[in-house]
């Protein structure tokens, strides 16, 4: 598993590439120099990342790469506090989710408080209600997520959305990549229902 996959998780041209083509392949580059652990190759990345019009997507690009050049290529413990705080401006401060945003926030959720993973998190279901009418990517990247937030619930003691979240999860066809995350909120479930007949006796 990338550290570019989802519930949780791991010769490049010169810098004279054009906009459409980092555009295009910016994430899978990072995500190739990753697995071949080359920190050379990612800061040429950069270079090619730092020539582009500053944007939101740019933006995106630059926090997945200093995502991977200090958390996941050094298997850091815990994301720096500066980084931390450009994370959560990126997603609290524009409050427009797309798949750019929602990758970055499945890979970085325990940043957050549970109330703001409360909001966040309803946010999400009240903008994409029906999982069934969205492409297989964004579907599996917010299903991804609501396995990430029932474990954060789990952790922390939070029942706010539990319900909506497992009942989201059910609606999704069962097919594909989801069908692994069909089978979590099943088990999140049965851990949560547990949880509550042990403290109504």
């Amino acid at each position: 598993m990338t550290a570019f996959t989802g519930v949780d998780s791991q010769n490049l041209p010169d810098v004279m590439v054009s906009v459409q083509f980092i555009l295009a392949i910016g994430v899978d580059k990072i995500s190739v120099a990753f697995e071949q652990k080359s920190r050379d190759k990612l800061l040429k990345i950069k270079q090619e990342i730092d020539l582009l019009p500053n944007n939101r997507q740019t933006e995106y690009y630059k926090l997945q790469l200093q995502l991977t050049l200090e958390v996941y290529l050094p298997k850091a413990k815990e994301i720096p506090i500066e980084l931390k705080n450009k994370l959560k401006q990126y997603i609290l401060v524009n409050n427009n989710w797309n798949i750019h945003s929602l990758q970055i926030f499945r890979e970085t959720m325990r940043i957050y408080d549970i109330d703001e993973l409360n909001f966040l998190v309803g946010t999400i279901l009240a903008k994409y209600s029906n999982p069934n009418i969205l492409q297989s990517s964004l579907q599996e990247c917010i299903g991804a997520i609501c396995i990430n937030y029932l474990d954060n619930c789990y952790e922390k003691n939070s029942t706010k959305l539990i319900q909506e979240v497992l009942s989201y999860i059910s609606t999704i066809n069962s097919k594909g990549p989801v069908l692994f995350i069909k089978l979590l909120g099943k088990y999140y479930a049965s851990v949560f229902q547990k949880d509550l007949l042990l403290v109504r006796k």
